[in-house]
């Protein structure tokens, strides 16, 4: 687990240190090892965070038997072993045990087709100078990310977008800020930033190393839910899931499992620790006096499961110090609050082990979120109807829940999963914007989703959009604190297996996740499974009422320097904060997509440093009313 970056285009004196500079941007992901090497026009940059052969010959960038090719990667390769006898046989030489290293040589062996043998999470950029060509690579799921810019001069790349903006900042693309309100996320290969592109998971981008030319491509691509079929043989994708597991647990250091209490880390922990003749550490955050606190969940099945755990308490206070670091790591406006106590988790994990296994992506697969269960819902009602009645109950009772069914009555699949994953409505930004028009989203359009069903259609939607925020929020937090984290869910076999599933499986009795349910029963206790889900939440609603603390920074929203960017109506969005504050509505979907927009706009449109910018924060949370 890395951070690697380079640029092509550049005499190689002016390539070394344009990298060594973006290798230092990016030496939290890399507290081990730094390591430059350079070519022509060209140079490659990694900052190591050693996980598998921890010696000085699994140094990267990788160079082959006879120079001619180059690699810097990021990420596990979890069937290295597999992979390298074969490569061996053709007469490739090692010099490490690396898991990366594997990548190297099968690139230069099979080219293109070589990824379809990786079973991992990973993003590289390999560079074969016989072809004249650089190939960058990211993951079949998203779960390492990777991006590049294009100038006239060059072609950059890196994990993180902050090292290819520099110190300078850069631009906001206000054609997608409406979509970043709304979803918390920019969808495709667009960022936030100008000019800066995130390659798309599944996808290679390949750049000429003479003309610059860029050429995008797809190598592996989910298949569509399907409406019917033949039921899932649940005690074979349970044997999946725990080869999926084992696979992940190889490591020559550490390892631990982040441990919500919910069902998805706990069935994740239970099957690492049958495959281990040792205890584990797990881990996990909470929130004290808070009814939504899971903590208590996760020291029971930690004292169920044996396990060294580790309970870590968070405060409002710690929130605030952590909101200005947070933002900066993050690079685009942070999509959910709970990303902060994650930080601290991992910061406190990185004292016992370098390794985290985590249950991330289980909600995207077998359908675990209040909108999978909304659009199951109106699957089962027949969404093509209008109930007057049922629009009246919503309008008169201010039924929440319905009010957000409503808007989907009526509309087609895709339809109804491009609305469902909204966190803000359209008519609340409609009133709230400068400038608004419906909101045309080209990528979502084209995405091949299931067109009959609702659940299927949303299920398709979210493993291609929602989940690659949730894998940017859990890679930037971890490897912000030195540790690598890990997603056995989207073990791209597993996931396969799971595609084919019929819809239909994944609800009983009106919940989701019925098939990991049935596979936990007998694992982990029935109380865990049979809780409601809770989700890894934390009391933003109430922090935000209080005019001092997190609350206080509501005001930042209508002050002179937010209100110049001529985004949101002042008036407006004073009603909005007084309206919450005093209790008479909840608007903390609305107001954290904004003050996470307004924070990440001071740092880098405005070029705040992330640490005068804490400063701020805390002399405004803590200023007398």
């Amino acid at each position: 687990m890395c951070g690697i970056c380079g640029i092509i285009g550049v005499p190689r004196a002016s390539a070394d240190s344009l990298v060594r500079d973006m290798c230092r941007t990016l030496a939290h992901r890399g507290p081990d090892d730094e390591h430059v090497v350079a070519g022509n026009n060209w140079a490659f940059g990694q900052r190591r965070l050693a996980v598998i052969d921890l010696s000085l010959n699994a140094r990267q960038p990788f160079i082959n038997e006879d120079g001619s090719c180059f690699l810097t990667s990021n990420g596990e390769i979890y069937n290295f072993r597999e992979l390298r006898q074969p490569l061996v046989n053709a007469g490739h030489r090692f010099v490490s045990s690396s898991d990366c290293e594997v990548i190297l040589h099968l690139m230069e062996e099979d080219g293109e087709s070589g990824l379809l043998k990786l079973n991992g999470m990973y993003a590289f950029a390999f560079l074969d100078q016989r072809r004249r060509k650089v190939m960058l690579c990211r993951d079949r799921l998203g779960i390492k990310p990777l991006y590049y810019r294009r100038t006239p001069e060059a072609v950059l790349f890196a994990s993180e977008i902050k090292a290819l903006v520099g110190k300078e900042g850069g631009g906001v693309r206000r054609d997608r800020l409406q979509e970043f309100f709304q979803y918390r996320y920019v969808s495709g290969s667009d960022t936030l930033f100008q000019d800066i592109q995130e390659v798309l998971p599944g996808h290679w981008v390949s750049i000429d190393l003479d003309s610059l030319e860029i050429e995008d491509r797809a190598y592996w691509v989910p298949a569509v839910r399907k409406s019917t079929g033949t039921p899932v043989d649940e005690v074979a994708l349970a044997r999946e899931l725990e080869q999926a597991v084992a696979r992940q647990l190889v490591s020559d250091v550490p390892l631990g499992c982040q441990l919500s209490g919910g069902l998805d880390s706990s069935l994740v922990t239970q099957m690492a620790m049958r495959q281990t003749d040792r205890r584990m550490h797990t881990f996990s955050i909470g929130f004290a006096g808070y009814e939504k606190d899971e903590s208590m969940w996760a020291q029971k099945i930690g004292r169920t499961l044996d396990t060294i755990h580790h309970s870590i308490p968070y405060t409002e206070r710690e929130f605030l110090e952590d909101l200005a670091l947070g933002s900066y790591l993050h690079d685009e406006p942070l999509n959910h609050a709970n990303s902060l106590p994650m930080y601290k988790l991992c910061r406190e994990a990185r004292k016992h082990v370098t390794v985290l296994v985590t249950g991330e992506g289980a909600d995207e697969l077998f359908g675990g979120y209040s909108w999978h269960r909304r659009l199951w819902r109106l699957g089962e009602w027949g969404q093509g109807v209008h109930w007057p009645l049922t629009e009246w109950l919503a309008r008169t009772f201010g039924a929440r829940r319905l009010d957000r069914i409503l808007p989907l009555l009526g509309t087609s699949p895709r339809e109804m999963a491009t609305q469902a994953g909204k966190w803000v409505s359209d008519k609340c930004l409609r009133e709230l914007l400068e400038s608004y028009s419906p909101l045309k989203n080209a990528y979502r359009s084209q995405l091949e989703i299931n067109e009959h069903l609702p659940l299927a259609a949303i299920l398709d939607m979210d493993l291609r959009t929602y989940l690659v925020s949730i894998l940017q929020r859990q890679d930037r937090m971890s490897m912000a604190s030195g540790v690598e984290s890990r997603v056995p869910f989207l073990d791209h076999v597993l996931v396969e297996k799971v595609l084919q599933i019929p819809v239909y499986q994944h609800f009983e009795n009106g919940r989701g996740k019925a098939i990991l349910r049935h596979i936990a029963r007998g694992r982990i206790p029935d109380e865990i499974l049979d809780r409601p889900k809770i989700g890894f939440s934390l009391p933003l609603c109430s922090w935000m009422r209080n005019p001092r603390g997190l609350g206080g920074l509501l005001d930042w929203l209508s002050d002179e320097r937010a209100v110049s960017r001529r985004i949101w109506k002042r008036n407006l969005i004073c009603t909005k904060v007084a309206e919450h504050r005093q209790g008479t509505h909840d608007h903390s979907d609305l107001l954290w997509s904004m003050l996470s927009f307004e924070l990440w706009a001071r740092i880098w449109l405005d070029g705040v440093p992330h640490p005068q910018l804490k400063d701020e924060i805390l002399a405004m949370a803590e200023r007398k009313i």
